[in-house]
């Protein structure tokens, strides 16, 4: 995507155009950005996020059926000077990992149980992201080094592995990592988009949905990975068993569905897209339960640990945090 091209640009002008004009204008972008495939995931959720606040009503395509509300004891988490923060995943020692922006850039982080935040910074990347962390401390992120982005892992004491991707560019972005050392993400080569398990052993096994872009985002200690696949109205989940038969995930009514992590219980938790963004649970049995933190205009599930501690972002008027959220005692 050029660096001259400003969201603001189409938010300034959606007043001027009718809401037929505005959604058409969006969901053209939407289909553009299927081919940018890192920022697309992230873009197409803004440019949706836009459509909610043009106008709430006409983003309910279908409505929701009645599904369980969660009730949560929520703890926001916002890195020192930090002016965005997300949390992405926690492991079952409560350790929290993320990204954050400041006027530097982008950083991820480690946040321990005390709330005590250790900064990630790949040496001499342009940006930088933690996405998973499990219970040795090891942690999965992605660096840009200015030309693509590649993944690593960061060891306890600190040092990082570059995760290399296949494919002429090399492009590929690592999202997941259980205790046995096996890694999730996605990858580009001439062919599209595919999801990956990484072994211990460095072997690469590719995930692909017939037909669609695939991506892995999570895994757990038994091998099971979720993810999502594009269908090009919309993303369904996904739970691959290490059989390698899939079980499509997909909260019903919902324009979108993504799961982005998963538990040795089986639990899955992600984000979906109907009337507004919110986060949502999926148990061992397949029952929804709906995640939203209180007043937020926003609500993204990213993680779950083994004793069903939660960890997200969310909007409001203030802007972008984090969250880790406790269910709370009956």
């Amino acid at each position: 995507m050029s660096s001259s091209f400003k969201w603001s640009h189409v938010a300034n002008n959606l007043p001027a155009l009718s809401w037929s004009g505005q959604k058409t204008i969006l969901f053209l972008t939407i289909l553009q950005l299927q081919m940018i495939e890192e920022v697309a995931s992230t873009t197409k959720r803004r440019v949706l996020r836009l459509l909610s606040v043009v106008n709430v009503h006409a983003l309910i395509f279908v409505a929701l059926p009645l599904i369980l509300a969660a009730c949560y004891n929520f703890t926001t988490i916002d890195v020192p000077s930090a002016f965005r923060t997300i949390a992405l995943g926690i492991n079952n020692a409560g350790y929290v990992v993320g990204s954050f922006d400041d006027v530097n850039g982008t950083h991820g982080f480690v946040r321990d149980t005390g709330g005590n935040f250790t900064t990630i910074d790949f040496p001499n990347a342009s940006s930088t992201e933690a996405h998973g962390i499990n219970d040795a401390g090891e942690v999965i992120g992605n660096f840009g080094d200015g030309t693509r982005f590649r993944g690593f892992v960061r060891d306890i004491t600190g040092s990082f592995t570059v995760i290399e991707f296949p494919g002429i560019s090399g492009i590929g972005f690592a999202f997941g990592i259980n205790n046995p050392g096996q890694l999730v993400g996605k990858f580009l080569d001439a062919a599209g988009t595919h999801g990956f398990i990484r072994q211990s052993d460095g072997n690469l096994l590719t995930i692909d949905v017939p037909g669609s872009s695939t991506a892995a985002l999570g895994i757990n200690n038994a091998g099971q990975v979720v993810g999502y696949f594009d269908v090009g109205t919309g993303f369904r989940g996904f739970l691959r068993n290490t059989d390698g038969n899939l079980t499509i995930i997909e909260v019903p009514g919902a324009l979108y569905t993504e799961p982005f992590g998963i538990n040795n219980n089986g639990e899955v938790v992600g984000l979906l897209i109907g009337s507004r963004f919110r986060g949502f649970l999926r148990d061992a049995k397949g029952s929804f339960t709906i995640i939203n933190v209180p007043a937020a205009s926003y609500t993204e599930v990213h993680g779950i640990n083994d004793t069903g501690l939660i960890v997200g972002s969310f909007d409001d008027a203030t802007g972008t945090h984090g969250f880790i959220a406790v269910p709370a005692s009956p």
